[in-house]
């Protein structure tokens, strides 16, 4: 207990203020978040979807219309006046009606193509490029496919064909086989003017030759596979590149026969001479895409031609090269092993029957 403190007053004097000490009470901290006691307390926030429109206060700058006052910050979509762009109708049945042998597709490509085009913006400058892009890629297109034709890689396994076949040509199979059982002087005397493989000696260096020409085309194969599969997807880009110039070929028909009405039927405030210049342009490129298109179409079947090549190259090296020229080979060696008379003309022919099938498949 805190002591307390007292004084006898004198006499005729007031009795002085006793000084009292009670227990001391402390207050614990108060939160951040906690609210003073006197605070009116807060209502629930309503959900947007709630809230009314008409409750909302308008924001500084704007009227209770919704309308930006002058100097306001724009808070709602604006519009600028101006002059609306004219697109041409046109339908199916009407581009149909111009090029009956169309396909659907590009009858369609030529719908958008017209409806994508304003009447505005005509300027014979402009009407002179029109599809010079698609031209420009089928250009592009033949510049690539004219390069795949001149490959590198089938300039090197033609030429190994050739002089494969150019070996196989010159060896004279009743000569080795004879050559094997005379020997001597005679045999060497006849080598001296002749070009041909009539001994064994050179018929083996020919096989290791042969041999070195197989590995070197087996090794190509991977490469010709990539080749034709490029030659095919440019094959696929030049038909759809066709489809496109077809489309503007015929578009640019149905635009020369608009600008040829008069500008009554048009509506549009063209002059005559004006409406004729656009479409005589028209029509030269019309004719111009048309000309294209007839090229593109042309050359389908040189195009199927150019992905036969390296087909060919492969069947040749696959069928022929990598198996009958070495079972052949193998026939001729075992008549140079066999001692005794020459070959009979029954085997002779058959040899030389083999290999000129051999030679007629590698041609192919």
């Amino acid at each position: 207990m805190p002591e307390q403190e007292s004084q006898k007053p004198e006499d005729g004097q007031p009795a002085p203020r006793r000084r009292v000490f009670g227990p001391t009470i402390l207050r614990p901290p108060s939160r951040p978040d906690a609210a003073p006691a006197d605070a009116t307390p807060q209502r629930p926030l309503p959900h947007p979807s709630q809230i009314d429109p008409a409750a909302v206060p308008p924001s500084p700058g704007t009227s209770q219309g919704g309308h930006d006052e002058p100097g306001a910050p724009i808070t709602t979509p604006t519009t600028v006046r101006g002059v609306e762009r004219k697109r041409l109708p046109v339908t199916i049945e009407e581009l149909q009606a111009l090029a009956a042998g169309a396909s659907p597709e590009v009858v369609s490509r030529a719908q958008r193509l017209v409806q994508g085009y304003v009447p505005d913006d005509a300027r014979s400058s402009a009407v002179v490029l029109w599809g010079n892009r698609v031209q420009q890629a089928y250009a592009d297109l033949i510049t690539a496919s004219l390069r795949r034709a001149e490959s590198d890689v089938l300039t090197r396994v033609t030429a190994h064909l050739n002089r494969m076949m150019e070996i196989l040509r010159s060896i004279d199979i009743v000569a080795v086989a004879g050559a094997a059982r005379e020997g001597g002087v005679g045999t060497y005397f006849r080598k001296i003017f002749s070009k041909k493989i009539e001994t064994p000696e050179e018929l083996r260096a020919a096989s290791v030759e042969i041999d070195q020409l197989l590995k070197l085309m087996r090794s190509a194969l991977d490469d010709l596979l990539r080749l034709k599969g490029e030659i095919e997807e440019s094959s696929r880009e030049i038909d759809a590149v066709g489809d496109d110039v077809e489309a503007a070929a015929l578009a640019a028909q149905f635009l020369s026969k608009y600008y040829e009405r008069d500008a009554e039927a048009a509506d549009d405030e063209l002059p005559d001479a004006e409406r004729r210049e656009l479409s005589r342009r028209f029509l030269d490129r019309s004719m111009s895409l048309t000309q294209t298109v007839l090229q593109i179409r042309g050359s389908s079947t040189a195009r199927e031609a150019q992905v036969e090549q390296p087909l060919q190259l492969i069947s040749a090296i696959q069928d022929v090269a990598l198996v009958l020229v070495p079972g052949w080979l193998g026939s001729i060696a075992s008549l140079t092993a066999v001692s005794g008379s020459a070959p009979t003309p029954t085997e002779s022919s058959e040899m030389a029957y083999q290999l000129r099938t051999i030679l007629e498949r590698m041609q192919r």
